[in-house]
């Protein structure tokens, strides 16, 4: 299974972890294997975006965003976006020229 990069980082932290307390019992270790199975579970996709795919975005149409107003934005679209359609480049364009050029 391909998982995308940042992902893929935190399943192998959490395998680190989950591997050092070998032996070990406890809320913690279930809840980082609980973690550890949701990221791998093969019968989901995760689709990411990030304040750096908005803050390119906004350089490509000479807009700047700074990382604050990425994050703002980011929570936005997250909030309002409709599942029907997804989240494209044309969402992202959408909610930085409703965010900063109204």
């Amino acid at each position: 299974m391909s998982l995308p990069y940042n992902l893929n980082q935190a399943k192998e932290k959490l395998e680190n972890i989950c591997n050092s307390m070998y032996g070990t019992e406890g809320t913690l270790k279930k809840e980082l294997v609980e973690i550890l199975e949701i990221l791998t579970d093969e019968n989901k996709i995760y689709i990411c975006w990030s304040i750096k795919d908005i803050i390119e975005r906004g350089k490509e149409n000479n807009i700047k965003v700074s990382d604050q107003n990425a994050q703002k934005i980011l929570k936005n679209i997250n909030d309002k976006h409709d599942c029907n359609y997804g989240i494209s480049w044309n969402t992202i364009d959408c909610h930085i020229d409703e965010f900063l050029c109204t």
